[in-house]
């Protein structure tokens, strides 16, 4: 059998230190030119959702007398927000522990591990990440962490 090919190409093989930060810039003003078109869809999109008169959104021009609504999407967002983070934390024990081996399934190992994770994600806001990342899922269609 002849060599076989890397199936990753590291950039510090490539490029020189000082090429680095330089690479790294470039990618990501490339990445934000981009996404320019996209930001400006979504503006538009919040201001729909969050909206309390038509004055505000493309709808400005047309000739309605009466300008104020009723933020109908933004009520549906927060209904959907509420319901999924039900479901991923539906009480204060929502994280259980299981051992991988019977070796290591012991009740004291299992409430030492609990313990700390738990302190380790109260510390770490857990739930407020990923309650920032339902936002995103919901108003963008989705989410990274």
């Amino acid at each position: 059998m002849g060599k076989t090919a890397k199936a990753v190409i590291e950039i510090n093989g490539i490029l020189k230190p000082g090429d680095l930060a330089s690479f790294v810039t470039n990618k990501y003003t490339t990445w934000r030119t981009s996404r320019t078109p996209w930001n400006e869809a979504m503006k538009e999109q919040r201001n729909y959702v969050f909206q309390t008169d038509t004055t505000q959104t493309s709808n400005a021009s047309l000739p309605w007398k009466n300008t104020t609504s009723i933020p109908k999407l933004c009520q549906i967002r927060d209904n959907l927000h509420a319901n999924y983070m039900a479901a991923l934390f539906p009480n204060d024990e929502w994280f259980k522990w299981e051992a991988g081996t019977q070796e290591g399934n012991t009740r004291d190992n299992a409430r030492r591990i609990e313990a700390y994770m738990k302190q380790k994600i109260r510390e770490s806001k857990f739930k407020a990440v990923v309650s920032e990342a339902l936002y995103d899922y919901i108003d963008y269609g989705n989410a990274f962490g």
